[in-house]
Formats: C-alpha cells, sequence, structure tokens
C-alpha cells in the first residue's frame, strides 16, 4: 500500500490533483481545502498522506495534506453507509475540528450541511463515531488561518465553480452562489468554505 508521495504538483482541477515524482505522475482525489492549499505549492515538492482503495474495477488514490485529516477520513468511511466520496465531501464542507464538535455536541445539522449526509446518516456518525479519540484529540486543534489576502479572480471563481460542481451543485446554483460571495478572502481554501456557507444557508 502507498503511504505516502512526495513530488511536484503539474496539474490541479478539484477534486483531483496529479502530482509526479520520478517521471511518474499519480491521480489523486483530495479534499477541496486540500486542493487548496496545494494550488499554492506549485513546484515545490510536496507530501501528500494517501489512502489507497484497492477494488476490481480500479485503484484509487486519496490524498491528503495531514496525517490528521487522513487518520479522519480513514475513520469516516468506516461508518456505515460512508464511503470515499462522501468522506471527502465530508472533509470539503467542514474541518476536522468541526465535525469532531459536531459529534461531540451531538450535532446533526452542522453534519447535514454536507451533501449526501442526511438526518440519519448524521446520527450514525455521531452513534459510531463518539468514542474515537480521534474526536476529544481535535476538539481544541483547530486549522489556523492565513493572513495574506487575495483577490477573488477568475482562476479562483473556476476552483471554486470546479469544487462545488464536483459536490453535486448545478451550475446555476454555483453562478448565484459566486456572485455572492465577498470581492476579497484569505485563501482559495475560505473561498470554498464561504460558498459551502452560503449553500447551507440556502437550502
Amino acid at each position: 500500500m502507498i503511504e505516502r508521495i512526495t513530488g511536484k504538483i503539474i496539474q490541479n482541477k478539484p477534486p483531483v490533483v496529479i502530482i509526479e515524482t520520478y517521471g511518474i505522475g499519480y491521480e489523486i482525489e483530495c479534499p477541496m481545502p486540500d486542493c487548496a492549499k496545494f494550488s499554492e505549492l506549485d513546484n515545490i515538492d510536496t507530501t501528500i498522506y494517501i489512502h489507497q482503495i484497492i477494488k476490481e474495477d480500479g485503484n484509487t488514490l486519496y490524498g491528503f495534506i495531514s496525517i490528521n485529516t487522513r487518520n479522519a477520513f480513514r475513520e469516516l468511511i468506516k461508518v456505515s453507509g460512508i464511503g470515499a466520496k462522501i468522506g471527502l465531501a465530508l472533509l470539503s464542507t467542514l474541518s476536522v475540528a468541526d465535525i469532531s464538535l459536531a459529534i461531540q455536541n451531538k450535532d446533526t445539522a452542522i453534519l447535514c450541511q454536507t451533501p449526501g449526509i442526511g438526518k440519519k446518516m448524521a446520527e450514525r456518525m455521531i452513534l459510531e463515531l463518539k468514542d474515537k479519540t480521534w474526536i476529544e484529540s481535535n476538539l481544541n486543534n483547530p486549522a489556523s488561518a492565513q493572513n495574506d489576502n487575495h483577490t477573488i479572480n477568475n482562476t479562483y471563481h473556476a476552483d471554486i465553480s470546479d469544487a462545488l460542481r464536483s459536490l453535486g451543485y448545478t451550475d446555476k446554483v454555483i453562478s448565484v452562489t459566486l456572485k455572492k460571495l465577498p470581492n476579497t478572502f484569505i485563501n482559495l481554501s475560505t473561498g470554498i468554505k464561504d460558498a459551502l456557507k452560503l449553500l447551507s444557508q440556502s437550502s
């Protein structure tokens, strides 16, 4: 099994990145915030932590910028009814700390912000994950925000659109949401989170 890959990001089209190492390009599916961070690491040697799923019809690599996020993904997909696609959607919509807090507080509404997660699925997540040690360890360790500001431009719009489209939102809904985004945001990851927040408020 592949544990991690270090190389240069040569293509980033959320939710897929391609990292090249020793002349081999690996196609890896990633959560949206991680794709956004990888876009800031172009032409720099980058390490992606891997979860590999091998089935009869394919061999898929899922990648994460931190071991912590990969471990959370591995726990999420152990929940009955949650596959890799929904696991990525959860980590695209919410941070690991947010998921941990929602599970501890039995807050199904927060978990239901993720496309594909209904109330019954959220309740199942809480039931099956409430005693996991990673929940407690993440409650007081939220990701720190970056301080540099970027102005929204067409490139960011395209990346955000791709991210939302991969989560199942229609082009019409995406177009309306993009118009509501502020003119500036901290980084692409924040832009995606802001868009998802607007979508959850309108649903």
